[in-house]
């Protein structure tokens, strides 16, 4: 409500419902000085700010644009860098924030070409399945480019930037990859915009497995997570209750059996989560394009359930660790 009424307000400032919806003038204009979406002007004068060659130049500019917000260095600095990096796929991306830990670790990445470094983008992190891509090019099963395959269309069709780890070790659910996620997702945030409030995980199979193991050590900071033909570990109840939950499975999964992941399905539909179970018949283990299609119906429009307010909250905000000021 108050973010319908904030739009209206932009168009028609006088509009008496949307005004008492949003409790008076003083509450838009504070609101219209914290996000940049309520702004299209400022919003503008940041995107020519940017493109200035001088950092110098940048933050004197920054300091006249920001007025009762401040546009804190870094977060403008990260703004400038992120307008020059490369669009589109880019594969077996170098790990450089803690590569210390993880020698030869690798991510693919999928950014939209309409990317604008002064608008937040929502971010998805997908575990591909099976095993792990070796840095010394050995036979395994798994990696970061066969999550892509599945989940790229959906998120060029969405607006989404898309990451897909390759895990350092087999099988996912371990400490080791779960910091290694951590890890990518930190030097992400890093170098693009990225909208904290919608940010979303999803595995297919042992990624899967992986995403289950990732969300019940911090399911809150997710606005969904998304599990298809993987099995459902004793804590799939306590996520349900911390964020979105979305579970896929193959009617003729010949690999995880369907009878319990629909057990739990139904368990869960009966409960007051926020929940979408999809089931699909004649299909075997995989990711049918079907379930793709419902995964992102269902995440696109979810934000994380302890956001305070209906807008935007940018990653570039927040202060630059050590690590990241050393690695970036």
């Amino acid at each position: 409500i108050q973010r319908a009424a904030a739009e209206v307000l932009r168009i028609d400032a006088t509009n008496a419902e949307a005004l008492k919806a949003i409790k008076g003038v003083q509450k838009f204009e504070a609101l219209r000085r914290t996000h940049l979406e309520l702004d299209p002007a400022r919003r503008q004068a940041l995107r020519t700010l940017i493109r200035l060659e001088s950092g110098q130049a940048r933050k004197a500019a920054a300091a006249e644009l920001s007025g009762a917000t401040s546009l804190t260095a870094h977060y403008v600095e990260r703004m400038a860098s992120s307008l020059h990096r490369d669009r589109g796929l880019v594969s077996e991306v170098p790990l450089e924030l803690g590569a210390e830990s993880f020698p030869g670790a690798t991510y693919d990445r999928f950014v939209p070409a309409d990317y604008d470094p002064v608008v937040p983008r929502p971010l998805m992190i997908a575990l591909h399945g099976g095993g792990i891509r070796n840095a010394k090019g050995t036979p395994v099963v798994g990696s970061g480019r066969d999550a892509m395959a599945l989940f790229r269309p959906g998120a060029e069709r969405h607006g989404f930037i898309l990451i897909a780890p390759s895990a350092v070790e087999a099988p996912w659910p371990t400490a080791r990859n779960e910091d290694f996620v951590e890890r990518v997702i930190e030097q992400v945030l890093a170098r693009w915009n990225i909208d904290l409030e919608r940010i979303h995980l999803v595995g297919q199979g042992g990624g899967g497995d992986g995403v289950w193991h990732i969300a019940s050590r911090g399911a809150d900071r997710f606005a969904s997570v998304g599990v298809g033909a993987a099995g459902t570990p004793k804590a799939y109840t306590a996520i349900a209750s911390r964020t979105a939950l979305w579970m896929y499975h193959g009617a003729e999964d010949e690999m995880v059996p369907v009878a319990p992941v629909r057990k739990a399905a139904e368990r869960l539909l009966k409960s007051k989560a926020d929940f979408v179970y999809c089931e699909l018949p004649d299909e075997r283990h995989g990711f049918a394009p079907a379930a793709e299609k419902d995964w992102f119906h269902f995440a696109t429009p979810r934000r994380r359930r302890k956001a305070k307010l209906a807008f935007t909250r940018s990653g570039f905000e927040k202060e630059p660790t050590k690590a990241e000021i050393k690695a970036l």
